[in-house]
């Protein structure tokens, strides 16, 4: 314990990131940071120096110059704001090991603790369970109620049975095994804050009724489980992983989202409005380029941007020379027509393929714009090319992208997978 806190005290921050320019054939950007004290055996120094080398060589002159400021502005954003660690890999790798161990043992604690109490109490959780759900079937009209209490009975079910821990009695359920079982799901992505607190407001009422009828002796409604923080604009970048089975599953099950996403990354679209009141005749196929209406921008200001070879085949797929000029592309129901679909229609189109693939609140159509400026990164495209194609105002704009970067910094994608 003497050594954590001495560690403790000597830890400091990352050194803010500069530019090696002394051989100007290779530049680099280098700071120091500490190593985290669960890795200190496995290192030499507590404090090393990390040294990226990104694209700073690809450039010359002015624009080199420009290209590598920008990138130690990145650096600095990814280890001030978003707390980068270089060491997370490495963390993550010794941390499955430790509780791992940490696991095994508190099985065994907990098996010398069981008392076996007569009654109820002794009856097993998930039969407990089971009999909640047959009583909401026989109290509950409403069908939507009543599938969100199956909801939350499984995944309580699931955290027990991934600990395989599935003969666990009434009377050994505590508070801490609802936390950890719902913190189980949120860790796993596929619920976001909203969605985190509603599910716990649904187990109290499990524990609640599991109270009244007996079944646990002190009502484990009673206090709090802390509640998350609710987000909702938060966009994440498909990796070439992800985004290889998303476009797979959209194209096999949902092309309206699939021309959508299509859409959004080659066009980079700006807001969902933009996308829902885009009509054919905004694009000109002669000259190869898209006009964005001044009252659907963000900024009030009609603007032209070319478009890609790539989205001609969008275009061709879709049979767009038949489209009226009138038509919205994602009218009604998300297809092309004079009709204005609804403004969830290809949310809730989207909604049952995330959760097939279980991906999370974060994961949205609008996410694939961001794709595309990582994309470009990865490319070494100017800073300012990705401004232009964003219609940002001004850099400050585009540079909100960085959380991002920090995931693309290192990765290297071949020419065919930085495209949708």
């Amino acid at each position: 314990m003497d050594t954590l806190l001495k560690a403790l005290k000597r830890m400091k921050p990352p050194s803010e990131p500069k530019i090696n320019k002394s051989d100007p054939n290779m530049w680099f950007i280098y700071w120091n940071h500490d190593v985290p004290f669960s890795l200190w055996h496995k290192h030499q120094r507590m404090r090393e120096r990390i040294k990226v080398y990104d694209n700073l060589n690809d450039f010359k002159g002015e624009k080199r110059e420009k290209n590598a400021e920008f990138r130690r502005q990145v650096w600095k954003y990814s280890l001030e704001v978003e707390k980068y660690n270089p060491f997370a890999a490495e963390m993550e790798e010794y941390h499955t090991i430790v509780s791992g161990v940490k696991i095994e043992e508190e099985k065994i604690e907990e098996a010398e603790k069981i008392v076996i109490v007569p009654g109820k109490g002794d009856t097993p959780l998930f039969f407990a369970l089971d009999l909640f759900t047959k009583s909401r079937v026989r109290k509950t009209k409403n069908t939507s109620t009543l599938s969100a209490y199956k909801t939350t009975v499984s995944w309580i079910k699931k955290y027990f049975e991934v600990n395989s821990v599935t003969d666990i009695r009434c009377h050994q359920l505590t508070r801490d095994h609802i936390a950890e079982a719902s913190l189980l799901r949120f860790d796993e992505g596929t619920w976001g804050g909203k969605k985190y607190n509603n599910e716990i407001n649904q187990a109290m009422v499990i524990l609640n009724w599991m109270g009244v009828e007996g079944y646990i002796v002190k009502n484990l409604a009673n206090g709090t489980i802390e509640k998350m923080e609710e987000h909702t604009s938060i966009h994440e970048w498909y990796d070439r992983d992800l985004a290889v089975i998303v476009k797979q599953e959209l194209r096999e099950n949902c092309m309206i989202v699939y021309r959508a996403c299509q859409f959004t990354y080659h066009l980079c679209i700006r807001s969902q409005k933009e996308l829902m009141m885009l009509k054919a005749r905004d694009i000109d196929r002669y000259l190869k380029r898209i006009r964005f209406r001044k009252e659907l921008s963000k900024n009030k200001t009609e603007t032209y941007r070319d478009y890609s070879e790539e989205f001609e085949k969008v275009l061709d797929d879709l049979d767009f020379n038949k489209i009226p000029g009138e038509f919205l592309l994602f009218g009604r129901g998300g297809v092309p027509g004079l009709d204005k679909a609804g403004k969830n229609t290809l949310a809730d189109l989207f909604r049952p393929i995330k959760e097939k693939l279980g991906l999370g609140f974060e994961y949205t159509i609008y996410g694939w714009k961001h794709t595309r400026v990582v994309h470009e990164m990865m490319k070494g495209a100017d800073p300012y090319e990705i401004q232009h194609l964003c219609r940002h105002g001004d850099l400050d704009a585009t540079q909100k992208y960085m959380r991002n970067f920090t995931i693309s910094l290192k990765r290297i994608y071949k020419p065919e997978d930085l495209t949708f």
